[in-house]
C-alpha cells in the first residue's frame, strides 16, 4: 500500500527525523518532492535516512560519484530534489552517518546557510520592492490599495524571519560548535 503526505519543513535535520520516524512505524519512502513526500508500507525500522545539500545538481560528475559512493557503502538513492538527495541503508547494516567528520559536517551546514542566504535575501528585496508600489498608491493616487503593498512586505519580512533566520541562526551556531571542536581536536 503507498501513501502520499504533506508536509513542509524549512530544516532538513527535521526532515530527516521525521523520515526516520516514518520508516520507524513501516512507511518507507519512494519519492520525495517537497512538500509531497510518497511512502509505501513496509517493515517497520527497515531503513535509516540520510538527506544532503550537495555541491552541484545530480548530473555533475562529482555528484554521480558521491552517489556511487554512498552505493559502494550499501546506501540506496531514493530520490533527487534540486540538489537535494535522499538516502536510505538498511538500519541491519549499521550505523548510517553521511557526515564523518567535523569538516564534511561544516560544509554541508555552510552549503544550507548560503541556500538560506539566497532565499532570504530574495524575501526581503520582494519586501523592499513593495515601498515604491505602497508610496505611489497610497501617496500619489490616494488609494487605500497601498496597504495591500504594506501587507505583502510585511508577510514577506515575517516569512524571512520565521522561515530562514531561525533555522540559519542555528545552523551558524552549529557551525561555530564544530569548528571549535575541530579546533580543540585537531
Amino acid at each position: 500500500m503507498k501513501t502520499i503526505v504533506d508536509k513542509f519543513f524549512n530544516d532538513c535535520e527535521k526532515e530527516e527525523n521525521w523520515l526516520n520516524s516514518m520508516a520507524a512505524k513501516g512507511w518507507n519512502l519512494t519519492n520525495a518532492s517537497p512538500p509531497t513526500y510518497t511512502f509505501e508500507e513496509g517493515v517497520p525500522g527497515e531503513y535509516t535516512y540520510r538527506i544532503a545539500l550537495l555541491e552541484h545538481n545530480i548530473n555533475h560528475p562529482d555528484t554521480i560519484s558521491y552517489i556511487r559512493l554512498m552505493e559502494e557503502i550499501g546506501a540506496e538513492h531514493v530520490s533527487t530534489l534540486w540538489r537535494w538527495v535522499y538516502l536510505r541503508r538498511k538500519t541491519s547494516d549499521g550505523d548510517f552517518q553521511i557526515y564523518t567528520d567535523a569538516t564534511s559536517h561544516i560544509q554541508h551546514y555552510k552549503r544550507m546557510l548560503s541556500l538560506l542566504q539566497g532565499v532570504g535575501a530574495g524575501l526581503l528585496i520582494g519586501a523592499a520592492t513593495q515601498v515604491p508600489f505602497f508610496i505611489w498608491a497610497f501617496f500619489v493616487r490616494g488609494s487605500l490599495w497601498g496597504l495591500v503593498n504594506v501587507t505583502t512586505a510585511v508577510l514577506l519580512i515575517s516569512l524571512a524571519v520565521f522561515l530562514v533566520y531561525r533555522p540559519w541562526a542555528r545552523f551558524r551556531a552549529k557551525v561555530k560548535e564544530l569548528e571549535f571542536e575541530r579546533e580543540i581536536f585537531e
